[in-house]
């Protein structure tokens, strides 16, 4: 009789095949949050469906990660990539409490709010592959029990070169960026306390290396009050990455804080 793979329960996130599976994706590829799936896979094939940011990172985690890593699988485990909202925390939530799964292996959010989030009440599965020593090559302070660092990113004050330096200076500081007498412009900030809350901390000369110590020992009140500084003054505040890249590319905003691989989009893909 002909020899078959055993059946692959995707209900049952402990099945080894798929616990094995799941390991093997996260050391060759990706690191980040794992939640999955209920789908039920009658083939021999295991599918597994990781979030990614969309945007750059579509054709980035293509050809880095899901591509090279399906042609060493030859067809036992095939990975796809899908897009999903920025900083999906509330959709996972809502997954793992009405047990419908859109994917199982989640990347591309902010480690510290996912952690805190979603990691005390129960929502993540721990990955248990630190001992890999691939992933002992990434830095300790990035490698958690639940989750993984795979990436490093910053955020920048983007700005349009064909109104900077024509219309007033170059903004080049988040003070600048606060500066709306010397440096007039379409203002966009981020509709989220992430990075905006540091952002409005350095705008009143906090250097950025004293950040956290002055916010442990002020609260959060300075920051509010610089926020409320140049509120009136920011056009739009934007709620997804994706949708600087949009506002640089159509001109909308002057300037803008972004993640370096959007404007970064803005410019390649869109000539801005």
């Amino acid at each position: 009789m002909e020899k078959t793979k055993p059946e692959f329960d995707s209900t049952n996130p402990h099945t080894p095949g798929r616990r094995k599976a799941i390991k093997t994706l996260v050391v060759s590829a990706v690191g980040a949050p794992l939640v999955f799936t209920s789908r039920k896979s009658k083939a021999a094939t295991i599918k597994l469906t990781v979030r990614d940011p969309g945007g750059p990172y579509v054709k980035a985690m293509t050809e880095a990660f899901y591509k090279p890593f399906n042609e060493a699988m030859k067809g036992d485990i095939v990975v796809t990539g899908v897009i999903s909202q920025h900083e999906p925390t509330a959709l996972i939530k809502s997954m793992v409490e009405s047990k419908t799964y859109t994917w199982d292996i989640a990347g591309g959010f902010s480690i510290a709010s996912t952690n805190a989030l979603l990691e005390g009440p129960g929502y993540l599965e721990k990955l248990e592959i630190d001992s890999d020593p691939e992933v002992q090559e990434i830095p300790a302070k990035f490698r958690m029990p639940y989750l993984l660092g795979y990436e490093v990113f910053t955020c920048v004050l983007a700005y349009r070169t064909d109104v900077y330096p024509k219309k007033a200076p170059i903004p080049t500081t988040w003070k600048d960026l606060w500066d709306v007498k010397r440096i007039p412009g379409v203002r966009s900030l981020r509709k989220n306390p992430f990075y905006t809350i540091e952002q409005a901390v350095m705008a009143q000369g906090i250097p950025g290396n004293q950040v956290y110590q002055y916010l442990q020992k002020n609260g959060f009140e300075p920051a509010f009050k610089s926020l409320d500084q140049i509120r009136k003054n920011v056009n739009i505040w934007w709620t997804g990455a994706a949708q600087t890249s949009q506002l640089l590319a159509t001109g909308e905003v002057d300037m803008v804080p972004t993640f370096n691989g959007r404007a970064q989009d803005a410019i390649d893909g869109d000539g801005a």
